[in-house]
Order: structure tokens, then sequence, then C-alpha cells
């Protein structure tokens, strides 16, 4: 994939992120705990997702390691 589509689905995770998290908010406030698991389960898989492009998107020389 290119740059430009990584950043692309970066920011696509990030809004899934944000909807999640108010949806959390309401699962909290109509005190429904399965729901409140199954919103985090998705938003940390969502930040782990996030965290392996934001490596891809680095500089090249910041992203593979120097042999030795």
């Amino acid at each position: 994939m290119g740059k430009a589509k990584l950043r692309k689905r970066q920011n696509g995770l990030l809004e899934q992120t944000r909807a999640h998290i108010k949806k959390f908010e309401e699962a909290k406030e109509r005190g429904d705990v399965g729901s409140m698991e199954y919103m985090a389960r998705e938003m940390a898989d969502y930040l782990k997702q996030t965290g392996k492009i934001r490596l891809k998107l680095l500089p090249r020389e910041k992203r593979v390691k120097k042999k030795k």
C-alpha cells in the first residue's frame, strides 16, 4: 500500500475508535456491561492496527533496522 492509502486507513480507524468511544459511554450510562466489554475489545483492536500502520508510515531509515 502507498503512504496516502495508509494515512487514509489510519484516519478511518481513528474515526471508528471515536465512534466506539461514544457507544461505550452510551452503554455505560445504560449499565450494559456486555456492550461495554465488546466496545473496549473493538477499540483495543483498532488501536493495535493503528500502531502497525503508524510504523509503516515512518521513513524507511527509522522503519528498517540496520544490519551490523
